[in-house]
């Protein structure tokens, strides 16, 4: 038989075990949490840049050519889009 002082220094070994356990799961859980905010954060933030890379790129062809594309402009010449689609492109 154990003495009562060693049973109770077992038993709050454990429980302090116990506490630490949970609050260690519990950071990591919001570590996990923050970092998949970040990643989820990082992945809209290079979505973004692609996309405007991409609008760039796609402005610069249109001035390229001279013709305004966009029906909705004041500028806009249907028959002069419409000779920039049938000229052969070089």
């Amino acid at each position: 038989m154990a003495s009562p002082l060693v049973k109770y220094l077992r038993w709050g070994a454990l429980g302090a075990g116990v506490l630490y356990g949970y609050t260690h799961y519990n950071s990591l859980l919001q570590r996990a949490d923050q970092n998949k905010k970040q990643e989820e954060y990082d992945r809209y933030e290079r979505l973004i840049a692609k996309a405007k890379q991409e609008y760039a790129q796609l402005k610069g062809a249109q001035s390229s050519s001279g013709v305004v594309t966009d029906p909705d402009s004041p500028q806009f010449d249907l028959e002069k889009y419409l000779l920039s689609l049938e000229s052969p492109k070089a």
